[in-house]
C-alpha cells in the first residue's frame, strides 16, 4: 500500500471520527461554509481525535506517526460553533497509556507546537465543520511501548490554555 493511499485512509477515518463525535450536538451553528471562519483568540472547548492506528508518513516501510484532528468550539447555551484560532496548538506524545495526573510526572516522548499562522496549512473542512488535521511524525527510533498517549492543548494569545482529553492508542499490530 502506498504512502498516499495510507494517508487518504487515515484522513477518511478522521472525517468519520469527527462526524461521529459531534452527532447529537443540539443547536450547532453552521460551520460548513466554503471558506473557514475568521480566526478568533479564545475557544471554550477543544476536542482531539486520532486515527485508530499509527500511519506511515514517509517513504520508508513501517508506521512512524499519527494523524490527529483537533476541533475548537465556542459554546453559548445550546449553540456550539466550530472555530479557527489565532493562538498555538501544542501536542505531546507519551509512551504507554498515561493518565491525566501522571502526565505532569512523565517526560513526553515527542512534542510539537504550531503557531496560529503555521496552523493555516492544516486547516481542513470535515463533515461537521472546520478543524485542524495534523500529521505527527515521531521519527526514529519510534516509541518502545505497545501504545502511546497523545494530548493537545490550545494556547490563546492571551489567557488560560485549554486541554483536550488525552487519547491512547495501540501502535503494535495485533
Amino acid at each position: 500500500m502506498t504512502r498516499a493511499v495510507q494517508l487518504r485512509r487515515s484522513l477518511a477515518a478522521l472525517v468519520v471520527l469527527s462526524a461521529a463525535g459531534l452527532s447529537g450536538c443540539d443547536g450547532q451553528a453552521n460551520t460548513l461554509g466554503e471558506r473557514p471562519p475568521r480566526p478568533v483568540d479564545f475557544a471554550d472547548e477543544i476536542a482531539l481525535r486520532t486515527t485508530p492506528s499509527p500511519v506511515n508518513l514517509d517513504d520508508n516501510p513501517g508506521a512512524d506517526g499519527l494523524v490527529v484532528r483537533v476541533e475548537l468550539y465556542r459554546v453559548r447555551g445550546t449553540n456550539v460553533e466550530l472555530l479557527t484560532v489565532k493562538g498555538a496548538l501544542e501536542f505531546s506524545l507519551y509512551e504507554g497509556a498515561v493518565g491525566s495526573p501522571a502526565r505532569g510526572e512523565v517526560k513526553a516522548f515527542r512534542t510539537w507546537r504550531y503557531s496560529g499562522k503555521e496552523l493555516e496549512r492544516f486547516l481542513a473542512r470535515g463533515i461537521a465543520g472546520w478543524g485542524y488535521t495534523v500529521p505527527l511524525g515521531w521519527g526514529k527510533p519510534g516509541p518502545a511501548t505497545s501504545s502511546v498517549t497523545v494530548t493537545a492543548r490550545y494556547v490563546p494569545p492571551r489567557g488560560r490554555p485549554i486541554a483536550a482529553a488525552p487519547v491512547t492508542i495501540s501502535i503494535r499490530a495485533h
